[in-house]
């Protein structure tokens, strides 16, 4: 009961909307501390890897793990720049039960960008803001599924708990027909033994 209260909590704050704002960062790429930009969320890094995940295949762009961080090379993503360009992500734990995802961006001719290439990083920063929402919407259709399937699994329990009640009560009522039958059969058996004594006398 308090883990199905839990999860109602969780959805009903992810629903008011947990995420961070996005923020400046670092992240270091090919040994270099590279300008990125990064959003924290309130839940597990499993999810965030799931939901990132997703998003990357919704917008159709492929990458490799290359040490902890995610290469999506001289790929077009229309939200960020309508020029091919290098994503690098890492999503990673931030703290026990959070996670956090950071972002750089390296152009088509190979120069990462920096806090002063105001349209691109607007952009991403603009990407990342919509980035919350759809983890937002992700967890929540989680908690979604969860909740379903334990209402299901309490509805199963529960239709097994009627059903043995049925047959306790039939157990019950046949019992009471076995009690009285060998209430009978006593009494039988009393008042001829009872005869038997007194033809005795």
């Amino acid at each position: 009961m308090r883990s199905i209260l839990f999860i109602i909590l969780s959805a009903l704050f992810t629903t008011i909307g947990s995420s961070q704002d996005v923020r400046e960062a670092r992240l270091s790429v090919a040994d270099q501390s590279r300008f990125a930009l990064n959003i924290q969320f309130p839940f597990e890094q499993k999810i965030l890897d799931e939901a990132w995940a997703q998003k990357a295949k919704d917008i159709n762009i492929k990458g490799k793990n290359n040490k902890g961080i995610l290469t999506y090379e001289k790929v077009i993503v229309y939200d960020i720049h309508f020029e091919p360009i290098t994503l690098y992500v890492k999503v990673e734990k931030a703290e026990k039960t959070s996670s956090q995802i950071s972002i750089a961006i390296a152009k088509e001719n190979g120069e990462f960008i920096t806090e002063n290439d105001d349209k691109i990083a607007g952009n991403l920063r603009s990407f990342l803001t919509n980035f919350s929402t759809y983890c937002d919407q992700y967890k929540l259709k989680l908690d979604i599924k969860t909740l379903d399937d334990n209402l299901k699994k309490a509805q199963k329990e529960q239709e097994r708990l009627v059903e043995d009640g049925k047959k306790l009560q039939q157990q019950i009522e046949k019992n009471k027909v076995d009690q009285e039958n060998k209430t009978k059969e006593i009494q039988s058996m009393q008042s001829g033994l009872e005869q038997l004594r007194q033809t005795l006398k």
